[in-house]
């Protein structure tokens, strides 16, 4: 017999409630609630449109908010958007929503009344690894519905280099976004920018080669393999933890003689007894070229994550790793608890792990990994619920199982694994490939 539960209207009995959980929430209370609106949305799909026979589901979902917004959000509503999804970097999240609100304004007037988009607001964020900063970008360009490119800035050569260089990046860009000989505007994340850091190498000699291919580009040049991309029309925030900036920035907190008085951070070994704001003048000490640097404009260096962060990225964010896997295991008929113990045993985990944010996904994918694998067959065993508690994340026991003998899979869980089963295609062999040879 199911444990009912009556507060909060979870579950009652072998019914469900059905409402999905669109926040999650701490504790005991870190669950979804049902799964109706995932049922409603396989078998009750609403059209959108007098023509959305024509349209499969997916592609309604996707266009249809894009119908619905009218007007390009404020700053405001971009940081409102984004403190749903990433916990903290108030000071970055305003940094990057003005930057997009004035950059998009831009293309916007002169689209409309004709001019030019000026290079103003390509931005620099400095941070520890794992801590959010192209998670924010992302978010971001989701929510405006524009679209967001990568540079990896480790897997470029200098042009008239052996490898990928620049100018063959341009040409991806310019095949992405251009239509019409018009740019669409787009946001640019460059990935470890940290990495360009010049040195008195050889490979430090490459590495200024390429931060000087990138100029022209920066500047708002009609670049691209085709000569048809408007670069001015593109975003650039550059991103990356910049290991040892925080003594440039902070020369008096370097270790001297004696004990330190602050610990518990992940990022950062030294104690920060004064902050000094991020200047171009520390990028250019760090090793980039005063060129590149001036091609920037906003600059911001996060925080690094502690305890109290790294629990609300747990608990508060409406994309977390947790929230995805309660998802999960409620389509699957499976209620996903962790009482406060364990979300304060996971977020010791995560502390003790160098990579910020980012070891979550492992730290859940353990614990969870026997019960991911019997997920399928939990329901027709009778398991609604599975209770985590601080013992049985660090190992030391199990989680509480609570049963309902007359439990069955929903037709939720039914129609998603027969929607799943079409993916399936031929194996892709190459004809010099033997498939019986391993």
């Amino acid at each position: 017999m199911a444990r009912k539960i009556s507060k909060r209207g979870l579950y009652r009995g072998n019914r469900r409630h059905s409402n999905l959980a669109i926040r999650p929430v701490s504790g005991r209370l870190a669950v979804i609630r049902g799964s109706r609106e995932m049922t409603d949305s396989i078998h009750n799909p609403k059209p959108n449109s007098p023509c959305s026979e024509h349209l499969s589901d997916s592609t309604q979902r996707r266009f249809a908010p894009a119908r619905i917004q009218a007007a390009l959000p404020s700053p405001e509503e971009m940081v409102a958007h984004l403190d749903r999804h990433v916990i903290g970097h108030a000071e970055a999240k305003r940094m990057i929503a003005t930057a997009s609100y004035d950059h998009l304004m831009q293309c916007a007037e002169t689209d409309l009344m004709g001019g030019k988009v000026w290079p103003d607001n390509h931005s620099v964020v400095a941070g520890p690894s794992g801590c959010g900063k192209s998670a924010m970008i992302r978010v971001l360009g989701d929510f405006l519905r524009i679209p967001v490119l990568e540079i990896d800035c480790t897997c470029l050569s200098p042009n008239g280099y052996r490898g990928r260089n620049f100018n063959h990046l341009l040409g991806d860009f310019e095949a992405k976004l251009v239509d019409g000989g018009v740019t669409m505007p787009a946001l640019v994340i460059w990935e470890e920018i940290d990495k360009l850091k010049v040195t008195g190498s050889e490979s430090g000699i490459y590495r200024e080669m390429l931060q000087a291919d990138t100029l022209r580009y920066l500047e708002g040049a009609i670049c691209g393999e085709c000569g048809t991309l408007d670069s001015s029309r593109l975003l650039n925030i550059a991103c990356g933890a910049f290991v040892g900036l925080e003594r440039i920035m902070n020369p008096d907190s370097n270790p001297r003689i004696g004990f330190a008085t602050e610990s518990g951070v992940i990022g950062s070994s030294i104690v920060r007894r004064s902050r000094e704001r991020l200047q171009p003048e520390h990028l250019v000490d760090f090793g980039l070229i005063p060129e590149f640097v001036g091609r920037f404009s906003r600059f911001v260096a996060l925080e690094p994550i502690n305890r109290s962060v790294m629990r609300r990225i747990i608990t508060e964010a409406q994309s977390s790793v947790l929230t995805r896997k309660i998802a999960n295991f409620a389509l699957h008929g499976v209620r996903l608890v962790f009482d406060d113990g364990a979300i304060d045993a996971v977020a010791d985990m995560a502390m003790a792990h160098p990579t910020g944010a980012r070891s979550l996904r492992m730290i859940f994918g353990r614990v969870l990994a026997d019960w991911e694998f019997q997920l399928p067959i939990l329901a027709n065993a009778g398991v609604c619920e599975i209770l985590f508690d601080a013992q049985s994340v660090r190992g030391n026991g199990t989680p509480t199982v609570t049963r309902n003998p007359s439990q069955k899979a929903s037709e939720s869980l039914i129609h998603a694994r027969r929607k799943a089963g079409t993916y399936a295609g031929k194996p892709l062999v190459r004809k010099s490939d033997d498939p019986t040879m391993f």
